[in-house]
């Protein structure tokens, strides 16, 4: 019996397995910020090249930069949850961005 229901569900957990990658795909994609800089220049690229009208360029533009705002807000909360629930992590790095608006100690050659 419990053969036969792997066999009858095998189709259904592939089905499941590949959601779950595509949508893990789409979500890294959405979060990646060198992504939004390439989208950012090829709109650049497609306005001087006049592939676009301003119009288009402008509100492409606007969507682009809400989503790299984002972006930069949700990895802001995901170093603040780390920072603050992260108390025993050792010798560990902190999160990227969680030293931005640090003074560099080290000093700066001529």
């Amino acid at each position: 019996m419990v053969i036969l229901d792997d066999i009858l569900l095998a189709p259904l957990r592939g089905v499941l397995w590949i959601a779950r990658q595509i949508h893990a795909a789409v979500e890294e994609e959405s979060l990646d910020e060198r992504s939004v800089h390439r989208e950012l220049l090829e709109n650049e690229l497609a306005l001087e090249e006049a592939r676009l009208d301003r119009a288009t360029y402008e509100e492409r533009a606007t969507e682009l930069l809400a989503r790299l705002r984002a972006i930069k807000l949700r990895q802001k909360a995901e170093a603040d949850a780390a920072l603050a629930g992260g108390g025993g992590r050792g010798g560990a790095a902190p999160p990227a961005g969680a030293g931005a608006g640090c003074i560099n100690p080290l000093p700066v050659p001529d």
